[in-house]
């Protein structure tokens, strides 16, 4: 009768990990192997990577096309036979998709960044803007003023929850404010009162007036009646060609004129024959056009 030993080996424990999780993450794949006692050098080992794609390297790098949870495994086999299998899930995350449109500025007006988002499950969690000649901004929609018309590179750099990465950049452009002026005449005078508007505006298309008694007008040049005795705050909004505006006010008083001079200082000096006269005038008329003659 024969009899032999037989020496039971323990089933080595396999351990995975990773770094990377995003589309555009080169994964590195890690293992670590334990065992009780040794089991003789490795013969064989398989990694499978969930979307067919295999290695036999003991830590290979692998790149993911699609986003979405995928199932990892690896099959080591030593020289005494022994086999073990290590699973492990990972989840890979699409990389934000984001865009910034173009967007076109005033000069000293407060304008909003903005950017497009392709919802995902992997929420943007910081935000990193760099606006040229204004700095970096950490905001989600910082605000934003141009001092001069020019073109300005927004670029945008974002990160999600989970570390995925994107960036992109446009052009913003910054257009000057029209310059809005006019006269008018008379300045003063009764009810019913027409009044002759002069638009001396520049750099705009459009016009609208607001004469502060509920009327107004969109020509560029209009008359208007003053029906009612008061003081009356003209308004001229100016806009030119890619929407920036600008507004100027005047005041028109509708009454009876009322001159009030008051000399003030007179003094006379014989110089020959002539007699030269210093005075200070102080007008406290209701209107400040003064006819000379």
């Amino acid at each position: 009768q024969s009899s032999f030993n037989v020496n039971i080996l323990p089933v080595a424990e396999v351990e995975i990990t990773s770094e990377g999780s995003c589309l555009s993450d080169l994964v590195q794949f890690n293992s670590e192997v334990s065992t009780s006692v040794q089991t003789g050098p490795e013969v064989y080992r398989q990694w499978e990577f969930g979307d067919l794609g295999v290695s036999s390297q003991e830590s290979p790098l692998h790149l993911y096309t699609e986003a979405g949870t995928v199932e990892i495994t690896l099959e080591i086999e030593t020289e005494n036979g022994c086999r073990a299998v290590g699973d492990y899930e990972l989840t890979i995350y699409n990389d934000p998709d984001i865009e910034v449109p173009s967007l076109t500025a005033c000069v000293s007006v407060p304008i909003e960044a903005q950017y497009n988002w392709a919802p995902s499950e992997d929420p943007i969690a910081t935000f990193e803007w760099e606006i040229e000649e204004l700095g970096v901004f950490s905001e989600e929609f910082p605000s934003l003023v141009f001092n001069t018309s020019d073109f300005y590179t927004v670029s945008l750099s974002v990160e999600s929850e989970n570390g995925c990465r994107s960036e992109t950049s446009e052009v913003y452009t910054a257009f000057d404010l029209p310059e809005p002026d006019f006269s008018f005449t008379p300045e003063i005078g009764l009810p019913p009162l027409e009044v002759i508007f002069s638009n001396q505006s520049t750099g705009a298309i459009q016009y609208q007036w607001d004469f502060g008694d509920s009327n107004s007008s969109s020509l560029p040049a209009p008359i208007h009646v003053f029906e009612d005795y008061g003081v009356y705050e003209i308004t001229l909004t100016a806009l030119n060609a890619v929407g920036c505006s600008s507004s100027i006010e005047e005041s028109i008083l509708v009454d009876q004129a009322q001159s009030d001079l008051v000399l003030l200082d007179v003094t006379f000096e014989t110089i020959d024959s002539w007699v030269e006269t210093s005075v200070l005038v102080l007008n406290n008329s209701n209107y400040s056009s003064l006819s000379r003659s």
